[in-house]
């Protein structure tokens, strides 16, 4: 395995392909404390809502920037997406690369794996109408996954700083 980033609430997070899931995560991770350091959205005009709303954290519009600025990475495009984008960025080691895509395996992840990172998955089993649905977050169930276990028990605390509760799957 490789060497994890710090897992606490300082760690620089970042929030990839933010749309109403990425959006409402961010918002609620920076509501109980934790440090968003960078979110990144491919459109102009989602990106300047996100200003208004995230006024600590750097909003960019590409996915590499975002990561570069973070030492724990949540990629939340649309499953179809997820992929592609694990695909297009330069991972490192001491990075953990997590995806929310309910029905992909971590095999997703692999170029992030390959490159040094470690991967795992972060599921709430809820749906988010709009990029303002932080509040869904709260008594939700997560599934998360992760082979660190590390990383695996670091989900299952933030699922409950974010009012939830967690659970595992393979």
């Amino acid at each position: 395995m490789s060497p994890l980033p710090e897992l606490n609430k300082e760690s620089p997070i970042a929030v990839i392909a933010a749309g109403r899931l990425g959006s409402s995560l961010a918002i609620a991770l920076t509501e109980v404390g934790y440090n968003v350091a960078a979110i990144s959205s491919r459109q102009s005009s989602h990106r300047e809502w996100l200003k208004s709303r995230l006024k600590d954290s750097v909003v960019v519009e590409d996915a590499q920037s975002a990561a570069n600025l973070a030492n724990i990475v949540f990629v939340t495009a649309p499953d179809s997406a997820v992929e592609e984008i694990c695909s297009s960025v330069e991972w490192r080691s001491h990075q953990a690369v997590i995806h929310c895509a309910g029905v992909l395996p971590l095999s997703t992840l692999d170029r992030a794996r390959i490159a040094g990172s470690e991967t795992a998955a972060f599921h709430p089993l809820q749906t988010f109408p709009s990029s303002d649905s932080s509040e869904r977050l709260k008594d939700v169930s997560f599934a998360t996954e992760s082979l660190n276990p590390a990383l695996f028990y670091w989900l299952r605390t933030l699922a409950n700083d974010l009012g939830g509760s967690s659970f595992s799957i393979n």
